[in-house]
Parts: structure tokens; sequence; C-alpha cells
């Protein structure tokens, strides 16, 4: 019964260890709620009111493309509270409610001219993996293909369907972590900005009817574009296939996000860890300069179109909510904004137990296969203690029995000898057998000895 008590506490001690890291950081962003959100201040604001306040009008959310029932409990009440309450032009990178955006990006990839077009400038073999990959995703019917649907490959083009495919393998990974693929935290934000019928939800980017789709990937050159539409075609096998590990990429960005330490050092290498374990160092170094495309060279027209719309609507309560990423980084929009004589203000402060909550999710390491392995480990030492102690046991219990038997015999002798020394007549044929009787109970005593020996090895 001890042992069962100290297996039982050995098990959970070690399940508890398993789940502090995520018990620790969720227990940090319920209390100090530290997240990516910032108050704006314009320079008119500050010329106007001088030193009266110190806060704005206008606020800056750092959102985080994934599933939205994955993070929702994650963002702090009064980032809620600011956006369905205080704000009243709500600003998005893209107004996913809005189906004529939609509409006009289908129209402007199926217009690509043909200097852009895909079959123009990748090879015959590549098209036909891509056409193949497409085809396999659409008979899952678990995620949504999105232009992929409607628009032949051949037309749109090679950096656009780069993005497409991307977005399939980021609504794997949702449906791995138990996400819901396309409801992510930007729109399930619209859904309930839009609901309260008094906030104006806008892009900031725009794309108009008959207008060209833009070049999304402008630093890329056509060899380095094949080979990473190759890489992220391997990338899609892996996350479809529920076979294959699945990679923790997206967990571990939920993670440091949830933690505030994406734009930390530990946090950039633990990224990259997770990336190199799974997609390799070729994708690595494409993400990068996907990243100056997609990130840095938006974030400039980003923040002068920001200024813009507080200049124009000076009176109105903006709520700008963008990727994290633009918000970190070389050339972040904190930056762009601050160099055009906005003052920012974190609304929430960062933590000061970076290190500490760092180095607990290097020793967790997100993933749970090393602690299954540990688990696995121990229950084997527990399992050969256990043996151990029923070994020892059996060799305790044969020990005593031995000694009853050889107790048993030593009175057995006494016995005979007593009866004979009498000179009983109706003892006489045992008398005669003496010698026979301790002969037998010799071999009788080994016999039973090798029994017991061999049911032990067994």
């Amino acid at each position: 019964m001890l042992l069962k008590i100290f297996l039982f506490i050995n098990l959970l001690t070690f399940s508890y260890q398993n789940t502090s890291l995520l018990e620790n950081c969720n227990d940090l962003t319920n209390t100090m709620r530290e997240t990516y959100f910032w108050n704006l201040r314009s320079p008119n604001e500050i010329k106007n009111s001088g030193n009266e306040s110190n806060h704005g009008k206008n606020y800056l959310f750092g959102s985080i493309h994934v599933s939205w029932n994955l993070i929702w409990d994650f963002v702090p009440s009064i980032v809620k509270d600011v956006m369905l309450n205080k704000t009243e032009i709500a600003v998005f990178e893209h107004d996913l409610l809005n189906h004529t955006n939609l509409k006009n990006i289908f129209k402007c990839l199926n217009n690509t001219e043909p200097s852009r077009q895909a079959q123009n400038l990748l090879s015959e073999d590549l098209l036909v993996l891509i056409e193949k990959a497409i085809e396999l995703q659409a008979s899952t019917g678990i995620v949504s293909l999105g232009p992929l649907s409607q628009i032949s490959v051949r037309k749109m083009p090679p950096d656009w369907i780069y993005i497409s495919l991307l977005e399939l393998v980021q609504q794997h990974e949702m449906i791995a972590l138990k996400g819901i693929p396309l409801l992510t935290l930007d729109y399930y934000l619209q859904e309930q900005m839009f609901n309260t019928g008094h906030i104006l939800l806008q892009n900031i980017e725009n794309l108009n009817d008959n207008e060209k789709c833009p070049m999304v990937l402008p630093s890329i050159g056509k060899d380095d574009l094949s080979n990473a539409l190759q890489v992220m075609l391997k990338v899609l096998g892996k996350v479809q296939d529920i076979n294959t590990k699945q990679p923790n990429i997206a967990s571990t960005r939920i993670q440091l996000y949830k933690c505030g330490l994406l734009n930390s050092e530990e946090g950039k290498q633990m990224l990259n860890e997770a990336k190199k374990e799974f997609i390799g160092p070729d994708l690595i170094k494409i993400e990068n300069i996907v990243n100056k495309d997609l990130v840095q060279l938006r974030n400039k027209q980003w923040a002068n179109q920001i200024d813009q719309l507080i200049s124009k609507t000076p009176n109105k309560t903006f709520m700008f909510t963008f990727s994290v990423d633009h918000f970190i980084g070389k050339n972040n929009l904190l930056d762009l904004l601050r160099e055009r004589g906005y003052q920012i203000e974190k609304m929430i402060k960062i933590p000061k137990i970076d290190k500490k909550i760092l180095k607990q999710i290097k020793e967790d390491k997100i993933s749970l296969v090393d602690n299954l392995i540990e688990e696995k480990n121990k229950n084997r030492t527990l399992k050969n203690n256990l043996n151990q102690t029923k070994l020892n046991k059996n060799k305790i219990e044969n020990i005593k029995r031995k000694n009853k038997l050889m107790e048993t015999t030593t009175k057995l002798t006494s016995i005979s000898n007593l009866t004979v020394s009498r000179n009983y007549s109706h003892m006489s044929n045992f008398n005669r057998s003496k010698k026979f009787v301790n002969y037998f109970l010799i071999f009788g005593e080994k016999l039973i000895y090798v029994v017991l020996k061999l049911y032990n090895n067994t």
C-alpha cells in the first residue's frame, strides 16, 4: 500500500512539473496582463493639450493571426473595453467582413498580366506539383483554398501562390492545435465590433475595382521564389500528414505572444529553433526576405496612412489592429510613428521576469515529446523497482520455507531416534528402516530447494 502511495505521489509531481510552465505563463498574463497594446498621441494633440494629459485618443493593438479560441481568453479586459466602448473607427489590415474587397482580390488575380503569370515563370514540373497539392487539399474538405479554389494556378502570380500555400499550412497548424481555421482573432474582433452597430470598420489596404494585384514579394527573385515554393510544398505535405510529428512553430509563437516575449532575443532564438526542426534553414532564409516585403515595406506605407487618417478626423477615436509583427523588429510601426512626432505609451507594463519564464519554456520545450520519453523511462524504472521488490519478497518467503523444512526434518530425526531408543516391539519395522528414512528426508529437502530456486529464476 505504501509503495502504491509513493508511486502515485511521484506521478502526480511529474504531471505538475510538466504543466508548471503553462500555469506560470497563464497566471502572469491573467495578473500582469502583458500584451501588445499602446496608446497613441498625435503631434496635434501634444501641441493643443500641452502637458495636461499624457494619454491620446487613439490606440494600437498587436494581434496574432491564429484561431480566436486559442487566444481570446488571453486578451486583457482593458483591450476589449477600448475596442467595444471607446473605439469609433476600427482599422485592420483587411476588412474580412467586406465581400467587395475579396471579390476585387479574386478579380485582379484572374486578370494577371501574362508577364507575371506562373505558367510563364515556373517550370512545368513545379506547376504540376502545385496543382496536385491543391487537388489533395480540396479532397480533404477541411481547409479553405481561398483564391486557389476559383483561379487557375497557372494564371496567378507565383508570389500570391506562395502566400496562398502559406495560408494552407497555417490552417493545418490551427487544426492540430484544436483551433478553428479562418476564424482568426482579427475576424472575431471585427465581428464583435460590427455587432455593436456604432463602430466603423476600415482596412489599411484597399484594392479598388479593376486595379492590378500588387507584388507582395518584390524582393524575391525568380529562382529563390521557385525554391521557396518547392520547400513550402514539402512543409504542406508534412502538416497534413496525421502520422507526422506536428510542428510546434505555431504553439511556440502563441506561447511567446501570451508571455509578451516575441521581441526578446531568447524568444527569437526559440522560434528559430522550432522552425529549423521542421522547415529547415533554406525556407528560413526565404522567410527573412518575405518578412522584409510583407512587414517592413508595408510598415512605411501604413505609417503614412495612419498619420493621414488621424489628421483628417482628429475628433474620432481610432483603434489600429495589425499583426504583432508590424510592432516589433526592424522598421516597426512604433519607431516610424515616433519619427513623425507621435508619442506612444505601452498601456500594460512588461513584467521583469522574462529570463525566468524563458528558462521554463526551454525546459518544457512546449512539445510534450521529451516529457513523454521521460515519463516512459520513469515508468520503466518504477516497474523494475516493483519487480525487484517482488523478487526480494519471494526470497524472504523461500528462506522462511527452507527454515521451516529444516526444523521439520530435525524434529522427525529426533523422533525416530527417540523411538528406537525405547525399543518398542511394534516399531521394529520402522527401526529397521531408520537409515532409509534419513536418506529420504535429506533427498526431499534438496529436491524442494532446487524447485524453489527454479521458481525464483522464472
